[in-house]
């Protein structure tokens, strides 16, 4: 996709509360991967015995939770279209605002 180049764009609060409310899902999904493998290990290992830990190695499916953290990507990336769709349809008296917004919805990369 070519990506539009805007200089001197003002945002307005909606717009500024916009950019936090993706930025703050970006920062979410880069951590939440570690968390979810730590929350595991730390399950399995933690405090417990030989045949606690054997148990729980075994019941623990491990291709789900792989496929749950394979999925954070998309998850995330539908959550910032949906921000970032939002504030275009209210970006309406500003044009290079909503043009700036429909960019990130269609797969721009804030940089």
């Amino acid at each position: 996709m070519d990506c539009p180049s805007f200089e001197d764009l003002k945002l307005d609060s909606h717009g500024r509360n916009a950019i936090d409310d993706i930025k703050s899902v970006y920062d979410f999904s880069s951590v939440i991967s570690p968390i979810m493998a730590a929350g595991t290990f730390l399950n399995i290992f933690l405090g417990n015995g030989f045949i606690e830990v054997s148990y729980s190695i075994y019941s623990t499916d491990f291709q789900v939770l792989g496929q749950a953290m394979k999925q954070i990507p998309a998850v995330s990336r539908n959550r910032i279209e949906l921000i970032a769709t939002q504030a275009a349809l209210f970006s309406s008296p500003n044009w290079q605002q909503e043009q700036f917004f429909r960019a990130i919805a269609n797969g721009c990369t804030l940089r």
